[in-house]
């Protein structure tokens, strides 16, 4: 995701001629650096000089959820990145505005704005991933248990000593109550 994420990056800022760029996401309720391009420090100051909740709120009333659209911010060109269904910001893609940087029209916004969706879309499926780890990792204790329940349960020691194998209706209600 990272490489990508710098690629992306690179071909903006390669575009709008600046020395450096960024993308950030939310990570346990604080903005981590995902990629940059160029030295990390400018966009590490940037993250952690400002208040981005309040960043974003102002972003998400700025910007329209159909279109996407770069704000300038203390020297950087903004764009958030939103969650597919456009109702929450879950990541920011900056590019530093060069000097004497020409506004950006429609030209460059044509340029721009399927990288950007590009941006969205990893930034996208690394929360669907982080989604999806999640669940497996609060499932694991019951797979565990499972395939432990699973593993030892197969043979039974009769009272008279002998194996048997254990009666599938036997292990389907202990299956049954495992669940429960």
């Amino acid at each position: 995701l990272r490489q990508f994420l710098n690629n992306i990056l690179l071909l903006m800022c390669n575009h709008l001629h600046a020395l450096h760029g960024f993308v950030a996401t939310m990570s346990d309720d604080e903005w981590q650096l995902e990629a940059a391009y160029g030295p990390a420090a400018p966009a590490l100051n940037f993250l952690t000089a400002h208040n981005l909740a309040q960043l974003l709120l102002l972003l998400q009333k700025e910007a329209p959820r159909e279109a996407h659209s770069f704000h300038q911010f203390d020297g950087f060109w903004i764009a958030p990145l939103f969650a597919p269904e456009r109702q929450l910001v879950i990541g920011l893609l900056g590019i530093a505005i060069p000097p004497e940087a020409p506004p950006l029209d429609e030209e460059v916004y044509r340029f721009l704005e399927p990288l950007l969706l590009k941006a969205e879309a990893a930034v996208q499926d690394r929360y669907l991933q982080w989604g999806i780890f999640a669940i497996v990792q609060d499932l694991m204790p019951t797979i565990a248990q499972l395939q432990q329940t699973h593993g030892l349960g197969q043979h039974i020691t009769l009272e008279s000593g002998s194996s048997g194998v254990m009666p599938a209706s036997l292990r389907q209600q202990d299956m049954i109550k495992l669940v429960h």
